[in-house]
């Protein structure tokens, strides 16, 4: 999955074929920046030699584009992708000369030969081998033993002035035979022209193999004429044997005899003798008669992607989160026609940070195929670039490699939010009065200036947040003297009346505590409250009211092993999104702050509730009391009912309690 990179460092131009790894200096700058297109996904380049160089965004190959930038010019970019070169000009009326610059036919005109020999080899019907022979032969006294061959040539197209073409696919930059540099795998678009019989005659004679040395070997010819034979323009061409080695000839020693390097020692046979219809010559020599041109070919790909994000696009990934890609390559029908080939590459440019699989399939008509996998496993912000790239693709497609950035962070659009049974709306937050099924409302209004209790009771708040504010009105339950200093407007600060605290419908709707002075209505609720959020979090009361607990929450291991470690520097309990529910002892307004742990996820959520308990449990110790005195009452029946069955005490009857409290009269006698 390695992929040519370019790179920029002040004035020098960087190309890496690893990802960053090793890189290889292509070229000095004139200019200390890149022109950049970013509609067009195109970038440009001004070298020391004033050429101006044209590519893609995820693509190494580049070509000249023939044009010269003078000192007191600029490349410009407009909002359509065009490339325009702004000069000045003392003849023009507002003293500018404006050209829009074309690289498609610029390109078109780029050969990228040079002037090393190239030997021919057929491997295939519709397939073969370039050798790039070293500089010795051209120049023996040159020190450059480097390959012109390279990756940046995979795509190009090499032309031959008698005829035939191919599109070089693959470079290799090691070969088995010293005297090779390169070689190159050549897809051939049409059939390469052999050199004619009537410029090379030659070619209607017999050819045998003698004295074989290394790779180095002596041709001769047999029943020649005696004005035919090789002559010394015979340098540098290949004589092409299909189904063996090739042979570039390096030195004429007489008309019947040459000195050539084979492409391919193993393959040579001493002594054997090929028959005129056996053996070809190509001429891919060099020097000011080179006869083939590497230039940029014509779009024969295509590239799509499935999906409807674009080229050069972020996208956010969250942790445990997998996400999926596809896109389909495709060659057009003047091309030729592959089954089940790799047309795409992808490289991740940050692959510690994403877990990316990459899965190749082809369709029924031979299309390729590419599905990519990311999976967010490490607890790591950060961001990765993926490049999906056709290596053989021309720089003439509209659309050659498609690259996307995937950030490893918290969306802009991700919030904790609180799921009630009943959806409420912006206008009934403001405006109106939701009821549930049971009739029962669902918003209440808070009082004016209200502050919700504090653990010291109920008439003492010490909270600094005030709910509905109104300057103009008195603030309740200023009771105690710490009631009285505690309390500050925010957006009321200043402020004589309600009406001149400029508070939006944004600010009445949001549950944030910053805003809490235009915060007029808030949901009822009971003792318990669910709470849902995506990753472990902590969850503290806004005014610092401690009657309050978490319940149900799943401890699972990875969650005792988190709150030990961060004992020491987590200041609240570090809790499990599942199964988990607030349950509070007080009543009235509850205001909850749920935030995820910074540095524990990548996601930086922070979410506000509140939350107003109408009608609360008994506050302690009430509850405690009631049912201890209860449990004494009722055992106290019990045991005196015990006893009088015990000791078989006889319970007055009904006539004896109404004899014991009728009033009887009393008679004197006379005497």
């Amino acid at each position: 999955m390695n992929k040519p990179v370019l790179f920029q460092c002040h004035y020098l131009v960087w190309c890496s074929e690893d990802g960053g790894n090793t890189k290889k200096q292509e070229y000095l700058l004139i200019e200390k920046f890149l022109y950049f297109c970013v509609h067009k996904q195109k970038w440009c380049f001004v070298t020391n030699f004033a050429h101006e160089t044209f590519s893609f965004q995820g693509s190494l190959r580049y070509s000249k584009l023939n044009k010269t930038k003078s000192e007191f010019s600029n490349l410009y970019c407009d909002h359509l992708g065009s490339l325009i070169l702004l000069a000045l000009d003392a003849h023009s009326p507002n003293g500018l000369k404006v050209e829009n610059i074309d690289p498609a036919s610029l390109m078109m005109d780029d050969d990228l030969g040079f002037d090393r020999p190239l030997a021919l080899q057929y491997i295939g019907d519709k397939t073969a081998l370039f050798h790039e022979f070293g500089p010795y032969l051209a120049n023996p006294s040159a020190v450059d033993s480097s390959p012109k061959l390279s990756n940046s040539y995979i795509g190009k197209v090499i032309q031959l002035s008698s005829g035939g073409r191919g599109v070089i696919t693959e470079v290799y930059t090691t070969h088995i035979s010293n005297h090779f540099l390169a070689v190159a795998v050549v897809d051939i678009l049409e059939m390469f022209n052999g050199e004619p019989l009537i410029t090379d005659p030659n070619q209607s004679y017999s050819l045998t193999v003698r004295d074989v040395s290394n790779s180095s070997v002596d041709l001769q010819l047999y029943n020649t004429d005696s004005t035919d034979g090789f002559q010394l323009t015979d340098i540098g061409k290949t004589i092409v044997i299909p189904g063996t080695s090739s042979f570039l000839i390096t030195d004429v020693v007489n008309a019947k005899s040459v000195i050539a390097i084979s492409t391919m020692p193993k393959l040579v046979r001493k002594d054997k003798t090929y028959n005129p219809a056996q053996w070809m010559l190509f001429n891919f020599g060099f020097g000011y008669e080179r006869t083939w041109r590497i230039t940029e070919g014509e779009c024969r790909h295509s590239l799509q992607s499935f999906g409807d994000f674009e080229t050069n696009s972020l996208v956010y990934i969250v942790i445990q989160e997998t996400m999926s890609f596809s896109f389909k390559a495709s060659v057009s029908e003047s091309g030729m026609s592959y089954f089940q080939k790799k047309l795409m590459k992808v490289i991740v440019g940050n692959p510690s940070l994403l877990k990316v699989t990459a899965a190749h399939s082809w369709d029924s008509l031979g299309n390729h195929i590419l599905n990519i996998t990311a999976f967010s496993m490490f607890f790591q912000k950060g961001m990765t670039t993926i490049s999906v790239y056709v290596p053989e693709a021309s720089l003439l497609c509209s659309l050659s490699s498609f690259t996307f950035r995937l950030r490893n962070f918290c969306p802009t659009s991700m919030r904790i939010t609180y799921i009630p049974d009943r959806f409420i709306s912006s206008d009934e937050w403001l405006y109106g009065s939701p009821v549930d099924s049971m009739g029962n409302k669902l918003l209440m209004d808070l009082p004016v200036n209200y502050r919700p209790p504090s653990q010291l009771g109920i008439a003492i708040p010490v909270s600094d947040n005030i709910y509905n504010a109104d300057p103009s009105k008195p603030r309740p339950r200023q009771y105690y003297q710490i009631s009285i200093n505690t309390g500050t407007y925010k957006q009321c600060a200043g402020k004589s009346s309600q009406a001149e605290c400029g508070c939006t419908e944004e600010m009445r709707l949001s549950p944030l505590a910053a805003h809490s002075d235009c915060r007029k209505r808030t949901r009822p609720g009971h003792d318990n409250q669910p709470l849902k959020a995506p990753q472990f979090v902590t969850v503290t009361e806004v005014n610092n009211r401690t009657n309050w607990r978490i319940t149900g929450t799943n401890a699972v291991p990875s969650l005792l092993k988190m709150r030990e470690y961060l004992g020491t520097s987590l200041n609240s309990t570090l809790y499990n999104p599942d199964c988990r529910s607030a349950f509070m002892q007080g009543s009235e307004l509850f205001h909850f702050r749920i935030s995820v742990i910074p540095g524990i996820s990548v996601t930086c959520c922070i979410s506000v509730l509140q939350i107003y308990i109408d009608g609360p449990p008994l506050a302690f110790p009430a509850q405690y009391l009631i049912n201890t005195i209860t449990a004494i009452v009722l055992g106290g029946i019990l045991l005196v009912v015990f006893l009088l069955k015990l000791y078989e005490v006889k319970l007055p009857s009904k006539n004896s309690f109404t004899n014991l409290f009728r009033k009887r009269n009393s008679v004197t006698p006379l005497s």
